[in-house]
């Protein structure tokens, strides 16, 4: 392995001077060969990419070069320059297509290449390319495989960064560490690693995710031998730490009799599928290896058993009822058991841990209603939950006081999470409502107070009106004043009707009023004649409260300046730190989020599979900051969506016809109520509709500079004259559209200029591959399917009766679990059940041609 480390290290030297000396960079792209020069001006020419700063810069440089002019930075800077202020004279060269993307372009206020300050950020692809890579990458899985065998640490497996980096902003080293396999991740473990610099290092690393870890311990090294000797020198503390390290399982819980077994203490695992004796093996390889002792079909099942086997005592396990459900957690408290304490309970062929349960309250995570399908659990017996902390901070949401159990078993818990609750002590607030002269004195959300004025003006005009009749009678039945009645909050909305709104919500809530017919507010039996005490107030306060804060309301109080109390917080998210990122550069990625911002409307365009949806949720987290799909929400048109389903219109009920308000219109009632939040309206499938009809009237109202009150405009179905209607600027609209169809082609361009368009290929590039990697699937396999799938859309853009549109997209490729099927049979189903249908039907004249695509992807010599 000397050969390979040697070739690494001389790499990483000469990158090194070149990011450190960029006149040293620009030497060496003048040196650059005529072909070396043409192969990069051919991949960042190419007419078929999509307009992108550096992706022109790169081609720019490149093409000068050829003519042999010197490259320095104060002609790369001219060129920056000319990019920024779109001269097409200058760019007279490029293609139409390519021209008319750069006028089109969205610059923000930040610099479209302020990512993109150094010189070898910029051009570290000039040399790291093509042979090199592939070189580079090969012996960096050389070296970690062979580390893996001569330090013989059974059941881990490696982690590869190359000279491209973590970011794919170019590097000028690469690592690779070694972790345990039941590790969702490296960084929740401690790591065997390699640091390939100018001045290498090795020794023991730490993950990133680690709660409270052990401190890194790296040595410079100058040869491979010394890498393996430091790291042997290191082994017993690496898989000392490792195994203290704490790991998180779920038990699936079949029915109730079971569960009530476990409460004894103990969780048991069947072992029938392997014969009477439990075989013993040393490592979770000898296990799998072994199918011709227990057949293929018990994959799963044998690893489950072996992580049942393999846990340690200390670790976590969550009693899952479905995907979704926890009934209890517990912690392990011994090692495997062939029988328990009590008779009555053993059974054949099985093996028992047990188990101290820290709590048996239950947990139900509710499913948000968009289509976003998120599972706590794996759908199998036994096996690591790589949403632990989720569930964990849940729990202390719903269950306040359990923080203190989860800190005396050292459970990771954000201390911010526990610190919020602890000081929402709602016997604190005071509610002033019934006393005029202390209504100044509230402490909690000023709302509260226009809680009894509203139940008041509602039984004094006959138990039922208008919104706009009962909010007048509630401000002249209290005297507010017309100072306090110009108050208005971002969004333009005057803060004492907001206030007022939110009291209905919350009698709504209580029971106390109904809002079924739109426009309308009408008293229930319970809240006819009725004036609530202050701790009745108190007491509806928390009720709602503890709903929002479990998930089961989606609307949530608004953070502002009234001393609002707040329980929900969602993880932080940003693009960069994101462990299941789109297949988009970052650069592409940051640039559609400024686009979004600017012009409130994108629609995401490209092939079938290349994750439209996918990226437009990541689009909202990432200007939220958060993963928060409370508010998000999320449709798909067609040709029989209409304006009274989206908007507003009348609905047939048993005495006849009622006004209903269509999704998008409750939507943004949502976001005009917390106007600073951002809001997201996801269209799937948005060029399958009728938009004119579907949009009517709202084709002013969702342009950017038309997003205020003083543009509201009365729907077709409004009622009351003062029911004016419009969209709130902290709500972004989403549309999604397959470029296989282009029937929005036949959409007046009144409503295409309200919308920027945002182009999404296929990528089947190194971050693909990474991808699939770290699902398990082989190097061979993973390359075999990125070449071949590659060619097939070369094939298909270039057909004149077909195009990009119609290529195949990288998520065909994305569902592989490892631990259910073997990555061959998982890959001929997707080959004979998707990929082949798919090609039937765009060369459904020319089924020769789809022979021969098949020929392409069938060479698995790998």
């Amino acid at each position: 392995m000397q050969q390979q480390f040697d070739y690494i290290i001389n790499l990483a030297k000469e990158y090194h001077h070149y990011k450190e000396n960029p006149t040293a960079l620009f030497s060496a792209i003048n040196t650059l060969s005529k072909s070396q020069l043409e192969s990069i001006y051919e991949e960042y020419a190419d007419k078929e990419r999509n307009f992108q700063p550096v992706v022109l810069l790169r081609a720019e440089v490149a093409r000068l070069a050829l003519e042999g002019k010197a490259i320095n930075k104060e002609v790369v800077e001219e060129i920056k320059e000319k990019i920024r202020k779109k001269d097409k004279n200058y760019f007279s060269h490029l293609t139409e297509k390519l021209i008319t993307e750069m006028e089109n372009y969205g610059f923000s206020k930040r610099d479209i290449f302020s990512n993109w300050q150094q010189a070898w950020t910029i051009f570290h692809c000039f040399f790291y390319r093509g042979k090199v890579k592939e070189t580079t990458q090969s012996y960096l899985e050389q070296i970690a495989k062979d580390l893996l065998l001569t330090l013989d640490v059974k059941d881990y497996k490696f982690h590869i960064v190359d000279f491209q980096g973590s970011a794919n902003f170019g590097s000028d080293f690469c690592w690779l560490g070694l972790y345990p396999i039941k590790n969702e991740s490296h960084r929740d473990a401690y790591q065997f690693f390699v640091e390939f610099k100018t001045k290498p290092k090795a020794g023991k690393m730490m993950g990133s995710d680690l709660k409270k870890p052990h401190k890194n311990d790296l040595k410079n090294i100058s040869s491979y031998q010394e890498i393996v000797s430091c790291l042997q020198s290191l082994k017993q503390e690496i898989i000392t730490l490792n195994e203290k390290n704490r790991s998180y399982y779920k038990i699936a819980i079949q029915d109730e009799s079971q569960w009530k077994f476990y409460l004894q203490g103990y969780i048991s695992m069947n072992h029938e599928f392997l014969g009477d004796v439990l075989p013993d093996y040393d490592s979770l390889a000898e296990i799998m290896k072994d199918k011709s002792r227990f057949g293929e079909k018990t994959h799963n099942k044998r690893w489950n058993l072996w992580l049942f086997q393999t846990a340690k005592i200390g670790d976590i396990v969550f009693a899952a009822k479905g995907v979704n459900t926890c009934l209890g957690i517990g912690i392990i408290e011994s090692e495997i058991l062939d029988k328990t304490d009590d008779m009555m309970f053993n059974t054949p062929n099985t093996v028992y841990r047990r188990v101290k349960w820290i709590t048996t309250k239950k947990y139900n995570h509710h499913d948000n209603g968009l289509g976003d399908s998120i599972r706590l659990f794996r759908n199998d017996s036994f096996s690591p939950t790589k949403k632990y902390k989720i569930i964990l901070e849940e729990y202390i949401r719903q269950y306040p006081e359990i923080s203190q159990t989860f800190e005396k078993y050292n459970l990771p818990i954000e201390i911010d999470i526990v610190e919020e609750l602890n000081q929402t002590k709602y016997s604190e607030i005071e509610v002033r409502t019934n006393q005029p002269k202390k209504q100044k004195n509230i402490k909690g959300p000023k709302f509260l107070r226009f809680i009894n004025p509203l139940l008041q003006a509602l039984n004094e005009i006959g138990g039922e009106g208008k919104s706009s009749e009962v909010v007048q009678k509630v401000i002249h039945n209290m005297k507010i004043p017309t100072q306090e009645l110009e108050k208005k909050l971002k969004s333009g909305q005057i803060k004492v009707k907001n206030n007022i709104a939110w009291a209905r919500n919350y009698l709504r809530e209580g029971g106390y009023i109904s809002n079924e017919k739109h426009g309308i507010w009408k008293l229930t039996d319970i809240g006819k004649n009725k004036q609530l005490t202050d701790k009745e107030i108190m007491l509806l306060f928390k009720q709602t409260q503890a709903k929002y804060a479990s998930g089961k309301n989606q609307e949530v109080e608004e953070r502002q300046e009234e001393n609002n109390v707040e329980l929900n917080q969602n993880p932080i998210y940003n693009f960069k730190n994101d462990k299941e990122k789109p297949f988009i550069s970052e650069e592409q990625f940051l640039e559609t989020v400024e686009i979004l911002k600017r012009k409130k409307n994108i629609i995401l365009q490209g092939a079938a599979g290349v994750g439209k949806t996918f990226i437009a949720r990541k689009i909202a987290y990432q200007i939220m900051g958060e993963t928060n799909n409370l508010n998000i929400e999320m449709v798909q048109f067609h040709q029989s969506y209409s304006y009274e389903d989206f908007i507003q219109g009348f609905r047939p009920i048993k005495e006849g016809f009622e006004l209903r308000d269509g999704v998008f219109y409750e939507f943004c009632k949502k976001a005009q109520v917390h106007p600073k939040r951002h809001f997201f309206f996801i269209i799937d499938e948005i060029n399958r509709g009728n938009l004119s009809k579907i949009f009517g009237e709202l084709m002013m109202l969702i342009e950017a500079d038309k997003r205020e009150e003083k543009f509201a405009l009365k729907l077709t179905y409004s009622e009351d004259e003062n029911d004016n209607f419009f969209v709130p600027k902290n709500l972004y609209l989403i549309g999604t559209m397959n470029t296989a169809d282009r029937s929005l082609a036949m959409v007046d361009y009144a409503l295409r200029r309200r919308f920027a368009f945002i182009n999404l290929k296929p990528d089947f590039g190194e971050s693909f591959k990474d991808f699939l990697m770290e699902k398990g699937i082989s190097q061979g396999l993973t390359n075999h399917i990125s070449s071949s799938i590659q060619k097939i859309n070369q094939e298909i853009a270039s057909d004149m009766n077909l195009g990009e549109g119609f290529q195949i997209g990288h998520s065909y490729f994305c569902d592989y679990e490892k631990e259910k099927q073997d990555e061959k049979d998982w890959f001929e189903q997707v080959i004979k059940f998707e990929i082949r249908p798919l090609l039937e039907e765009i060369w459904f004249d020319n089924l020769e041609k789809v022979e021969e695509m098949m020929e392409i992807i069938r060479k698995t010599d790998f």
